[in-house]
């Protein structure tokens, strides 16, 4: 025959004899807690129906040291903020710095500013000097065209700051990196007028600013001024 045994604890057999139990007696001066008193609240059971427990409030000189805390998290939280969005501004700011906006930085007006292109499946949207994207009418994720990469300039002096570079945008299938050419044009005002794709995976954005204008508009100055000295 085979015995099972367990290695109970010491008290196990000592409150299992319930006539033991029954014969127990508490000390009125010993700290015995009642599983009712272990309820939140204080000791007054309550169930789901009874009315909230409000706490009772702090005496004077408790009240002012909360309220001294309090005070300091939130200067705490307001200095945390600014420090967040002066950290941001930096960013910006370390970027700005980096960006060609051409002479007389002219074309810093329109930095970081918008436009959208709305054709009959996609919507094409240049945020100029960070990145151009590509999304779907009818919904769907919006696909990177590129990211700010420079200027595309000639050998033609003439044609400088006339085509902006977005490069390494999300890759196609079985194809390269998406990029963008975004072509330059003088119009009195910032509008995408049109989008083609001359290759696989390679856009070609037309954008009209009045930023494109000024050079333009000192070229056609100086060839009139050549002309009357000719004259």
């Amino acid at each position: 025959t085979t015995t099972t045994t367990t290695d109970e604890p010491a008290y196990y057999d000592a409150i299992t004899d319930t006539d033991d139990v029954d014969d127990m007696e508490f000390d009125d001066d010993e700290d015995y807690v009642d599983d009712e008193e272990l309820e939140i609240g204080g000791g007054e059971h309550t169930d789901s129906n009874s009315p909230p427990i409000h706490k009772q409030p702090y005496d004077e000189h408790t009240q002012i040291l909360v309220d001294a805390a309090q005070a300091a998290r939130n200067v705490l939280k307001d200095h945390e903020k600014k420090m967040r969005d002066l950290k941001s501004e930096k960013r910006k700011l370390e970027k700005v710095v980096g960006i060609d906006f051409g002479v007389d930085n002219v074309f810093h007006a329109i930095n970081e500013e918008c436009y959208e292109y709305h054709d009959r499946e996609y919507v094409y949207k240049l945020c100029t000097f960070n990145k151009v994207t590509q999304k779907p009418h009818k919904g769907g994720s919006e696909t990177n065209l590129g990211n700010w990469e420079g200027w595309l300039f000639s050998e033609d002096a003439d044609n400088s700051y006339v085509d902006m570079k977005y490069s390494k945008g999300q890759k196609c299938w079985n194809g390269p990196d998406r990029s963008t050419v975004v072509h330059l044009s003088c119009g009195s005002e910032n509008t995408l007028t049109g989008v083609s794709e001359p290759n696989k995976c390679e856009y070609r954005l037309e954008l009209t600013t009045p930023a494109a204008c000024s050079k333009q508009l000192q070229l056609t100055e100086d060839l009139h001024i050549h002309y009357h000295d000719e004259l």
